[in-house]
């Protein structure tokens, strides 16, 4: 029907103006050079950063349960850049699927973070 139509287009453009965005915000990241990378535990960085977006997720959504890496990783990280794709992907998680659903948010290592 025209109206399922018109929200799909609306959706498609709504991701595409988000796409914009995180191009034109990776083009000023780019600029901040090595400086925005730290060598740091990856785990200890994602159970902080998990912990921390708790507090943004909706009650009814669920909540973030992190688990862990297997094993420790030492490695160089952009902890503002690497917090804000994740937020930007949980926020599209959360806005662009149905209201009963819950979302998952995975980080896995396989010889790479």
């Amino acid at each position: 029907d025209i109206l399922d139509a018109v929200s799909r287009l609306n959706r498609g453009l709504y991701q595409l103006l988000r796409i914009v965005g995180n191009m034109s915000d990776a083009s000023v990241h780019s600029h901040y050079g090595h400086d925005a990378f730290q060598y740091m535990d990856a785990n200890a960085y994602f159970n902080e950063l998990a912990v921390k977006l708790q507090s943004q997720i909706p009650t009814d959504r669920g909540n973030i349960l992190y688990t862990g890496l297997k094993k420790q990783i030492y490695t160089m990280l952009a902890p503002l850049a690497l917090e804000r794709a994740i937020c930007n992907l949980l926020s599209n998680a959360i806005k662009f699927s149905p209201h009963e659903s819950s979302v998952s948010l995975r980080i896995s290592s396989k010889n790479k973070i």
